[in-house]
């Protein structure tokens, strides 16, 4: 073990003698090209061109791929937040579901399907190089994929809220739960649009894990998660607007004002993210504050010595008249009945000095 905290060990190799270090360590990178085929069946990854640089690739890809795994998470834990929580709160006040058997399917494809090939398809960027190692210990949700979830769900259950309560007053259609169940509703068209808009734009909001203000950083080097992006938006304006019974929506789909509060509420998620930003930025600014001062300086400490008499040590107390001297100022008299030949000092700080005297 060469950490306490059983860091991940790496191992290269590339003869025969090497084969159990390569097979004992987490990562073993055997040469493709001087390495022996028993160090290449030991390790975990050869190096084709034997080049030490390509070690550095394959971290880069190993921290991208653990990051497309978070951004999946991220995504995919909100949307079943607020979907859940909507079922079961249509389930308890109007005994169904504002979001239909077929409109859940539809919300799955986006959730499970293109959105894992939008967000795993991110190439890796030199910024992963620069951040530190994630402890095998460490969950993989962190503090800031749960101030994104939990506050982009709280937003969306919000806003899909307020259409299921007071949409048909604000847009001045029948009440969902009114309406014959043969028959979609308008009122419950607008909340299945709003929900599946605010998600495609949360899926952009998830491409960044640590609080980066600027989410559309690289966007365009990704074709595929343009690509999804946009073949989503249409998939739902045409699901939407001339689904009709098959997609359980409204016959004729929705009017512009309709359109355009769905939308509206789908781009302001994007604004809800800076918040959520800002939030976490002083939240860890309040915590790192709180840290320094909870570090207090040392009441008190021990002097060590060995003498020719035996060893010891003397332990003191802020009224010590030698604490806040600098211990080569420390000088024991001739009279001494240990007089030292060693004096270290151990104080809250660690060590401090290492003086000898001169004379005794």
């Amino acid at each position: 073990v060469v950490f306490p905290d059983r860091q991940v060990v790496a191992m290269t190799g590339d003869g025969t003698n090497d084969a159990p270090a390569l097979k004992r360590a987490d990562v073993g990178f055997a040469m493709g090209v001087a390495g022996t085929q028993i160090a290449k069946d030991a390790c975990d990854i050869v190096l084709l061109d034997d080049n030490f640089a390509s070690i550095v690739v394959a971290a880069k890809w190993g921290r991208n791929v653990y990051a497309s795994i978070s951004k999946f998470l991220q995504f995919q834990l909100t949307v079943n937040i607020v979907a859940v929580s909507l079922a079961i709160i249509g389930s308890i006040v109007f005994q169904e579901s504002p979001i239909a058997a077929v409109q859940m399917l539809w919300v799955n494809l986006i959730m499970d399907s293109l959105a894992s090939l939008a967000l795993s398809t991110e190439p890796p960027s030199e910024e992963l190089l620069a951040r530190p190692p994630v402890n095998r210990s460490t969950s993989i949700v962190t503090r800031q994929m749960w101030i994104n979830m939990l506050g982009q769900a709280a937003y969306q259950l919000g806003v899909t809220l307020f259409v299921l309560f007071h949409g048909a007053e604000h847009f001045h259609v029948l009440d969902g739960h009114d309406v014959d169940n043969s028959k979609p509703s308008v009122h419950y068209t607008i909340l299945f649009n709003a929900f599946v808009l605010m998600t495609l734009c949360n899926e952009v909001n998830c491409r960044k894990l640590e609080g980066e203000f600027n989410v559309f950083a690289g966007v365009c080097s990704n074709a595929w998660f343009v690509g999804v992006l946009l073949g989503t938006l249409v998939l739902q304006v045409l699901a939407v607007q001339f689904g009709g019974r098959a997609l359980r929506c409204a016959e004729g789909g929705l009017t512009t004002h309709q359109w355009l509060f769905c939308v509206g509420a789908g781009l302001f998620s994007l604004v809800w993210q800076q918040a959520l930003n800002c939030y976490s930025l002083l939240s860890r600014r309040v915590d790192a504050r709180r840290k320094r001062i909870k570090k207090k300086p040392a009441h008190g400490g021990a002097v060590k010595f060995m003498s020719r008499t035996g060893n010891g040590f003397q332990e003191f107390r802020r009224s010590n008249p030698y604490l806040g001297k600098s211990l080569s100022t420390l000088r024991f008299s001739p009279s001494s009945k240990t007089a030292p030949d060693l004096i270290s000092a151990v104080a809250g700080t660690g060590p401090v000095a290492v003086s000898r005297p001169s004379s005794y």
